[in-house]
């Protein structure tokens, strides 16, 4: 397929053909196996053949004069009855080979009301009766990556460089949920950037919203514009995505496993309990001092001066609770920091704000991309370094075993510091002449001295 624009393509043919599109985009974010997986699992074809309300709606606003063709509305029938069962059955088996849709009654009276709030909509009925172009087909090849891309708006009105995108919502008030959830930030981006690829024109983008759910007897229309901070974070993420679909055609490594997070409800339930864990810990961190300290019959306020005279079994004693005499130490740090936060006392210290760290990208990616929009040089906006020799060893030591030599002999490492480790320990004991603190006072030295 070569770029351009396309009025022609069924909408079979262009979800079946050449070019990466939004709604892959979207299988890749989760996981970039899912591409490959879409392409072979099987279909259920008696679910695909059901109703799609959306779908429906999508004809009967855009190409209405296509809508009898595709759907057709079926008469009532009395389900409760046996011969309104009969009837429905009948009329199915008479209508199934004219390959249209069918919906019920209710199911058509209530698209028609859809279609009629949004026609009540001054600015939704001007955008569905301006003059456009629905279904059409775009594509370009991304400048960066060289991957062709697709898009198909629902409605293209080039006279006012302007794309609409119908979507049908369950409820109007999460229609910014679904922007989120739903990655309709990222199609803005996407549909912006193909259609000025494939004009030469920057074009605005116009969600126009129905509602299924009714609010005060009434079927909820409304317009939006995305935010420029959302629209900016959705350029960001399509070319991530876009980034990571090339690699991936690159390599030909389709990742499929995923991180999974319970729900925020249920980590914070974990919080309280590791708090209330924490007050258990801290009880038990206090008894474990005493039962520390009473066996060197030692009051708590004079260890600090009595360490200098400990003996050696004492230092010894103690030194095996060091690990618990932390543990006391950080439940207590912890204690404070709880109640300071929780608005309680603690006489003689308050919660005070650390100076402000060093300035971060909130977004990394984002900012790389806006950064790669100002025409920046590679040596402008990237600070490299050399690898490390870990790396490097994993890089060259089995590839090139002839040349690692050479490279081993520019890594120096540290020699180890002597460190406290039990008797069961397995390395050897490093051997350590005692440290005399006292000047030798004997007559063979003093007789030294004098000569």
């Amino acid at each position: 397929m070569n770029p351009g624009i396309y009025f022609d393509i069924s909408n079979e043919d262009y979800h079946a053909g050449d070019g990466v599109s939004k709604s892959q985009l979207d299988l890749l974010a989760k996981t970039p196996a899912l591409l490959n997986w879409v392409k072979d699992a099987p279909e259920d074809e008696d679910k695909k053949a059901a109703l799609d309300m959306g779908t429906a709606l999508h004809c009967l606003l855009l190409e209405p004069d296509e809508f009898d063709k595709r759907f057709m509305i079926a008469p009532p029938f009395n389900r409760r009855t046996n011969q309104g069962k009969a009837d429905e059955e009948a009329f199915l088996k008479e209508v199934e080979d004219r390959g249209a849709t069918v919906m019920s009654a209710e199911e058509g009276r209530k698209l028609r009301l859809m279609r009629a709030s949004a026609m009540a909509h001054p600015t939704a009925r001007w955008l569905l009766e301006t003059k456009g172009h629905c279904e059409a087909s775009m594509y370009w090849n991304d400048e960066t990556t060289g991957e062709l891309c697709r898009i198909r708006p629902d409605k293209w009105l080039p006279d006012y460089r302007m794309i609409v995108d119908v979507k049908k919502v369950a409820d109007m008030d999460r229609f910014a949920r679904h922007v989120e959830e739903f990655r309709y930030h990222v199609q803005e981006a996407m549909y912006r950037e193909g259609a000025l690829r494939a004009t030469g024109e920057s074009h605005s983008f116009l969600f126009l919203a129905i509602s299924e759910s009714i609010d005060c007897g009434r079927y909820p229309v409304r317009v939006f514009e995305l935010d420029l901070a959302d629209s900016a974070a959705g350029l960001a993420l399509f070319h991530r995505d876009l980034n990571t679909y090339h690699q991936c055609r690159q390599s030909d490594e389709w990742r499929g496993v995923e991180v999974i997070k319970r729900p925020d409800w249920a980590r914070k339930q974990d919080s309280n309990i590791m708090n209330e864990e924490s007050q258990n810990v801290h009880s038990q961190v206090l008894n474990d001092f005493e039962v520390i300290a009473s066996p060197l019959e030692l009051p708590l306020t004079e260890l600090f001066e009595r360490v200098p005279l400990l003996t050696p079994e004492q230092l010894a004693e103690i030194y095996s609770q060091v690990g618990r005499i932390e543990s006391f130490c950080n439940a207590i740090r912890e204690r404070v920091a709880h109640d300071l936060n929780a608005g309680l006392p603690v006489p003689g210290f308050k919660l005070v704000t650390t100076p402000p760290g060093g300035p971060e990208w909130s977004d990394a990616t984002a900012a790389e991309e806006l950064l790669k929009s100002f025409r920046l040089k590679q040596e402008q906006m990237y600070s490299y370094t050399v690898i490390t020799p870990e790396q490097a060893e994993k890089l060259i030591k089995e590839a090139s075993p002839r040349r690692w030599p050479k490279v081993e002999a520019l890594i120096t490492r540290a020699d180890g510091k002597p460190t406290v480790a039990p008797e069961s320990d397995p390395r050897p004991a490093l051997t350590i002449n005692p440290v005399n603190d006292f000047d030798d006072v004997s007559d063979d030295a003093l007789a030294a001295d004098l000569i």
